[in-house]
């Protein structure tokens, strides 16, 4: 059987129950992702936005470039960007880590 939780959203019991890794339990906040992501482009760079640079050459730069962070919603550029700000919102020193990253392009997660 599956239970309604949230907004008629049904979710399996197993799912409930199944221990999860400490890595993903730690690294993902859906809330804050959630937030983030509400009213945004999801394609474009929000460092690259602040910047007034153009969303056409944003893309131009690599087919995959956006890179949503599961802790906190941010999205940056790719690693093989000019900018990588999304590599470089992941050095940036923080008390929890912001290790997960989701590929707008193809959904991988890293």
């Amino acid at each position: 059987m599956a239970k309604k939780k949230g907004r008629n959203l049904l979710v399996p019991e197993s799912a409930e129950t199944e221990p999860m890794c400490k890595h993903v339990r730690k690294g993902v906040e859906d809330g804050a992702v959630k937030r983030a992501l509400v009213n945004v482009e999801w394609d474009v760079c929000q460092d690259c936005h602040t910047d007034g640079k153009e969303k056409a050459s944003c893309e131009e730069e690599e087919a995959d470039a956006v890179w949503i962070c599961l802790k906190c919603g941010h999205r940056g550029c790719g690693r093989y960007s000019e900018q990588k700000h999304a590599l470089n919102h992941y050095n940036t020193p923080r008390s929890e880590p912001h290790c997960l990253v989701l590929s707008v392009g193809d959904w991988n997660v890293w």
